[in-house]
């Protein structure tokens, strides 16, 4: 009940945080038309797991899995792999940039605006309470900041184990094969990436 009530305040949290999502300055916003992605993405040290089995746990002493790396901490500071997740996250929403026809991302500054990304929480939720699959659980932010400092554009999106769309896995399998957290994972900055476009369209 314990895991079932911290769960669920989480979810309420950072939904509420994804609904208020969106352009904070449109008038700044219109004067981007370039944009570099930062390359450091700041991740949790720990990684989140909700469900029956513990089995995942063996997972969190893998080494550096996929394209990994990048992220604000370096492997030997954290305690999880990051399956990736930074360079999903960067190649997501830099195509959603790209895709709203408003900026031309390019591969490194100088530019307009830069994009600077975190995560605030992932790991991993069973779908149910007695199921053992689990579901990449994400939640992320994204900054627009022009070369001036002016903050132009803010996005937090959450995707969980409620998302339509994300794979469910089972524990022992990542275990076995992190590259299925790292595809996992991959598919929750796509969806991440989705909604940034969808709010950019607006």
């Amino acid at each position: 009940m314990k895991i079932l009530r911290t769960s669920l305040v989480v979810i309420i949290n950072l939904t509420i945080a994804a609904c208020a999502s969106g352009p904070k300055n449109s008038a700044a916003l219109q004067s981007v038309r370039t944009v570099s992605i930062d390359p450091n993405v700041k991740m949790p040290a720990k990684m989140e797991f909700f469900g029956l089995s513990e089995m995942l746990a063996g997972a969190a002493v893998v080494g550096a899995v996929g394209p990994a790396g990048s992220g604000a901490m370096t492997p030997s500071h954290r305690m999880a792999p990051d399956f990736g997740i930074p360079e999903s996250l960067r190649t997501e929403l830099a195509a959603a940039l790209q895709k709203s026809g408003k900026f031309v991302v390019k591969k490194q500054a100088p530019s307009d605006a830069v994009l600077r990304l975190g995560v605030e929480l992932y790991g991993f939720h069973s779908a149910e309470m007695f199921a053992r699959r689990v579901n990449p659980e994400l939640a992320m932010t994204a900054k627009l900041v022009r070369s001036d400092g002016t903050e132009v554009w803010r996005f937090r999106n959450y995707v969980n184990h409620l998302t339509s769309g994300t794979p469910a896995i089972l524990p022992e399998k990542i275990k076995e094969n992190p590259q299925l957290g790292v595809d996992a994972f991959r598919v929750a900055a796509r969806l991440c990436g989705e909604k940034a476009l969808e709010k950019l369209q607006k």
